[in-house]
C-alpha cells in the first residue's frame, strides 16, 4: 500500500442536486472505507460549488434565441443540459443573469483530444448570435 494517495472529485451538479447532500454521501463512503483499516485517514475539502443553472424556457433570452435558431436553420432547437460549466454558470450564480449555453459542435467533444468544429457550424453560430442579439435588443432583423 502506498504511503499516501490523493483523489480529486469534480462533481458537476444538475438541477435538483444539493451539494451538501452529495458531500455528505461522499463522506459517508470515506468513513466506511477508513472503518475497515485503522491506518487509513482522510481529509475532505470542498474547493468550489457551482450550482446548476436552469433558465425558464419562456424567458425572453430563451425564446429569442430559439426563434432565431429556427428562422436561421429551419430546424427546431434542441433543449437540454450541458455536461460542464461555462462562464455563464458563474454569471448566473453570482449575478442571477439568465443564461443559455448554445454553440457549434458536438456537445460531447469539448476539451477532448482532437477537438474540432466545422467551419460551417462556426459560421452558423456567428450568424445566430448576431441575429439573436439584434432581436433581443429590439432591432428588426
Amino acid at each position: 500500500m502506498p504511503g499516501a494517495a490523493e483523489v480529486v472529485l469534480d462533481c458537476r451538479l444538475i438541477p435538483g442536486q444539493d451539494p451538501d447532500t452529495l458531500a455528505a454521501r461522499i463522506e459517508t463512503c470515506l468513513k466506511a472505507v477508513i472503518w475497515s483499516d485503522e491506518r487509513l485517514q482522510y481529509t475532505m475539502d470542498m474547493i468550489e460549488v457551482r450550482h446548476p443553472t436552469a433558465t425558464d424556457a419562456n424567458h425572453p433570452v430563451v425564446t429569442t434565441l430559439a426563434a432565431s435558431y429556427t428562422d436561421l436553420t429551419g430546424n427546431a432547437p434542441i433543449y437540454g443540459g450541458v455536461p460542464g460549466s461555462t462562464d455563464g454558470t458563474i454569471l448566473n450564480a453570482r449575478k442571477h443573469i439568465p443564461i443559455v449555453t448554445c454553440g457549434p459542435g458536438d456537445i460531447h467533444i469539448p476539451h477532448h483530444i482532437d477537438e474540432w468544429v466545422s467551419v460551417e457550424e462556426i459560421k452558423t453560430a456567428a450568424r445566430l448570435y448576431v441575429l439573436a442579439a439584434l432581436r433581443y435588443l429590439g432591432i428588426d432583423a
